[in-house]
């Protein structure tokens, strides 16, 4: 007997013990099944909150971006013809403009041209072959700008400045009439007084006239700088330039065809399309200029075209008949 009690004492811990044992794996399947499941939860909080988001978005898109838009129409409404500015101009007037061509005897064509106390000249040598074989085209010839500051050394904004001064200067070129070529562009800065680039760009036009290089059309640009009272000024000084809120430089040409445009800053799309109407119309007196300046340098008149501060009511292009009229008669 008491082996036998002494059997059932020692199977009795091994039945309690067997008993814990399938609990803890009945815990541990638990746990694990607990654990299996938590990604998906994740998964379904995460698809729930991202159909919030979604929902939200809509939302504001139909109720709140609406108004927004017609407040910001409402607070740019701008008017550029009644505002002073610190040289005496007009918000909607030129600096005076004046332009010199055939200044140095290497070059195969060169034009000063300045606005105001903004001052470059452009020096175009070409066609002439192309001195590195991996930048040749079969097909047409190359145009390098190369675009050098007044002082200092070449910076990043210069480089810049050379970029833009390029792609404006090459889509007014032909340069399928000239494959394997290279036509070289060289600006110089003489002073830098505000809307330097679009001065490059009116030089460089002048420049590639006078070396007799084929074109497509003429080119011209013009600097709009915005206020933070959301006025545009035309044709901006330096200091116009670092008190304003955003700048446009836009380059036309005569087909009205937007070739480069160039905006630094926070400008509104109402204040951004009022300056192109702006622009187009000051491209257009410009582009009067380039074409009378040309002409007194092919009649043999070296005398410059009344180039008095320009706004946009006033046209060069009536100057420039009256000349006409005067020399013909």
């Amino acid at each position: 007997m008491n082996d036998k009690r002494r059997a059932c004492l020692f199977i009795q811990p091994c039945k309690g013990q067997t008993e814990r044992d399938r609990e803890k794996d009945v815990n541990d399947r638990q746990l694990e099944n607990s654990s299996a499941n938590a990604p998906l939860i994740l998964d379904v909080v995460a698809f729930g909150l991202s159909i919030v988001g979604l929902c939200f978005v809509e939302f504001s898109r139909l109720f709140f971006i609406p108004t927004t838009i017609k407040e910001m129409s409402s607070t740019t409404t701008t008017t550029t013809t009644n505002i002073k500015r610190d040289d005496t101009r007009l918000s909607n007037q030129i600096r005076p403009i004046e332009s010199e061509q055939a200044l140095l005897n290497k070059a195969d064509g060169s034009a000063k041209f300045s606005q105001g106390k903004s001052s470059v000249l452009a020096a175009v040598y070409g066609p002439i072959d192309v001195k590195t074989a991996r930048k040749e085209k079969i097909s047409k010839s190359v145009v390098d700008v190369s675009f050098t500051p007044a002082t200092g050394n070449t910076t990043y904004f210069d480089k810049e400045r050379e970029m833009l001064v390029r792609n404006a200067v090459e889509s007014i070129i032909l340069t399928l009439l000239h494959p394997r070529t290279q036509i070289n562009v060289i600006v110089q800065v003489y002073s830098n007084d505000g809307s330097i680039i679009s001065c490059a760009i009116n030089a460089c036009c002048l420049a590639l006239l006078d070396a007799g290089i084929e074109l497509n059309c003429l080119i011209s640009s013009i600097t709009l700088s915005f206020t933070h009272d959301n006025q545009i000024y035309l044709d901006p000084t330096q200091k116009e330039e670092n008190n304003s809120k955003g700048l446009a430089v836009y380059a036309i040409n005569s087909k009205s065809e937007i070739v480069m445009t160039k905006t630094t800053g926070i400008i509104g799309e109402s204040l951004y399309f009022q300056g192109l109407n702006i622009a187009k119309q000051s491209c257009e007196k410009v582009s009067a200029y380039t074409r009378l300046a040309v002409r007194n340098r092919i009649m043999g008149d070296q005398t410059q075209p009344s180039t008095t501060t320009t706004n946009t009511n006033n046209t060069l292009v009536e100057e420039s008949k009256d000349k006409e009229m005067k020399d013909s008669s």
